[in-house]
Order: C-alpha cells, then structure tokens, then sequence
C-alpha cells in the first residue's frame, strides 16, 4: 500500500477510534462523558487539552440546574438497592450528623454565596459541638439518622424544632412543628432514604397531635420544592435567610395535618 494509502487507512482507524469514544460518551454519566471525551481527545492530539482534567471534581458546588441534572442521574443509575435503619438520633452522632450536614449545604449552595459567609455559617451551623447541644436539647429539637445496615454509615438525618414560627403561618406554635433540616448523602439519592426519613417525622408530628408542620426551602433548589410538594406541602410565605453579607429568599411551605 503507498502512502497516500497509508495515510488514508490511518485515518480511517482514527475515525473509528472516534466513534467508539463517542458511544462511550453518550453511555456514561454527564461527569465522566466530559472527562473521558477530554481524555481520550488530548491522548490521541499533539495539542493539549485546554480541558483543566486534573482539577476537575465532579463533587465540586455548580449551578443549581446543573447539579440538579446530575444529581437526577446519578439517582437513576443507582443498582444496588439500600438496606439502612432509621432510630433517633443520640448525642454520639454529633460528630457525623455535623459533617453530612456540611457537606449537602456545601455541595448544595457554595456556588450562590462569598465562601467566607459559607465558612461562617458553617462554623457557626455545623460544627459538631453546636449539633451536639441541639441533640442535647430534647425540649426543643428531635433527630432521626439513617444509617447503612452493613456499614453502619449515617445515610441522612432529619431535624424537627418545636420552637420556631413565621409570621405567614396558617398554624402558629406550640401547635405546628418546623421540619428544620432533612439531609442525605449523594450516594443514598432515590434510594428511599428521604422518603423514609419524612415518613418518620410526620408519623411522630401525627402521633404528637400537632395540627401542621411546616419548613423553609430556598427559591432556587426546584428539586426539594417538588419532593416538598409530593408529601403534601403547599407555599404561604416567604423570608429572608441571612449568611453574612449573603441574603436569599427561602419558600415557607405548610402542610396542614
């Protein structure tokens, strides 16, 4: 074979190449789509890859749709299903229920805020020490953890406060119950945990014959308005949720018990 026919089969191997990373691109997760495509592209091109590949963390705060996206994604393609068990929270889950929370606020709204007012209010909020007295104050707050069977790693948590109000509540306190905080892992997402974790709380508000139970969600997370208003959740207000200099509207949302 000569060399133009050389060439010709060469390029024809290339293009080959290139359809099998294409097909692997559109089989994986959005995440690993770009990195391997990126990858593979500066791998087999003399010029590099202006892709920043090493740095680049899949884990990292983006833009709410986009991390909502990938969030959806990751819970489809979840294949083992979950064994876990929920119990009450104790004061020697501090320590864990701290870091989770941490990390989904992180994960979560890093991208919409200064990092110092997200450093504060993490030190502030989340440390384990300011878990550990809400855990201790049982006259005023309840916890749930979930945690892995086989593992025993805490999977999410949910947090009620007796104690708080808003001025748009239909159902005033001692009579209604805010449903403070309601976290879980990436890795736990459509694997029953939150929902577990939301039947849990509302059994005991039912039990505890509150009349409502209501919570604050930020405008700009859709995806927690929707698994709100699947259990019954309607919006009544708004408020202002203050982190430092950093100030953002959260939805009230009330459900009548």
């Amino acid at each position: 074979m000569g060399a133009d026919g050389d060439i010709g089969f060469l390029q024809f191997l290339q293009f080959l190449h290139f359809l099998q990373i294409l097909y692997k691109f559109l089989q994986g997760p959005h995440w690993l789509r770009l990195n391997y495509l990126c990858f593979h592209l500066r791998a087999t091109t003399s010029t590099p890859s202006t892709f920043p590949i090493t740095s680049y963390q899949p884990h990292q705060p983006l833009r709410a749709k986009f991390n909502n996206a990938m969030t959806v994604e990751l819970e489809q393609t979840a294949a083992e299903p979950l064994s876990f068990s929920v119990r009450l929270g104790e004061e020697t889950d501090a320590a864990e229920i701290a870091a989770l929370g941490a990390k989904v606020f992180y994960e979560s709204f890093a991208w919409s805020m200064p990092a110092q007012d997200m450093r504060d209010y993490l030190d502030t909020s989340y440390s384990a020490s300011a878990i550990q007295l809400e855990l201790k104050d049982a006259a005023t707050y309840r916890f749930w953890v979930a945690r892995d069977d086989t593992t025993n790693k805490l999977l999410g948590f949910v947090q009620l406060n007796r104690c708080s109000d808003e001025p748009c509540l239909t159902v005033k306190p001692p009579e209604s119950i805010e449903l403070q905080r309601i976290y879980t892992d990436t890795a736990a997402h459509s694997r029953g945990v939150g929902s577990t974790l939301m039947t849990t709380a509302l059994e005991y508000v039912v039990a505890q014959k509150y009349r409502a139970i209501w919570l604050g969600v930020w405008e700009e997370n859709p995806k927690a308005q929707k698994f709100y208003a699947r259990n019954g959740f309607n919006k009544v207000g708004t408020h202002d949720f203050v982190m430092g200099s950093c100030v953002q509207t959260d939805w009230i949302l009330e459900r009548i018990l």
